[in-house]
């Protein structure tokens, strides 16, 4: 008697971006620099955390992805 095993056959799939950020800078008015040459993909299907101490920008990248504020450079894609 002869056993088969049966495999499951995965096809690699198309990674498909969901967000994608290239270079983003940001300052509020003429202060320090807060972000700055900021590069991310997102893949769809990822789960992403943000951590980081107060301060840290948290926050504001959220606004400039959803669109709530414009960074220095417009290189957001989504």
């Amino acid at each position: 008697m002869t056993v088969l095993e049966a495999r499951p056959t995965f096809k690699p799939v198309q990674e498909r971006e969901v967000l994608k950020i290239a270079n983003l800078s940001f300052r509020y008015g003429v202060g320090e620099i807060i972000l700055q040459k900021l590069n991310c993909q997102i893949l769809q299907g990822e789960k992403i955390g943000l951590i980081g101490a107060n301060g840290a920008g948290k926050t504001t990248l959220f606004f400039l992805m959803t669109g709530m504020m414009l960074p220095l450079d417009q290189k957001i894609w989504g």
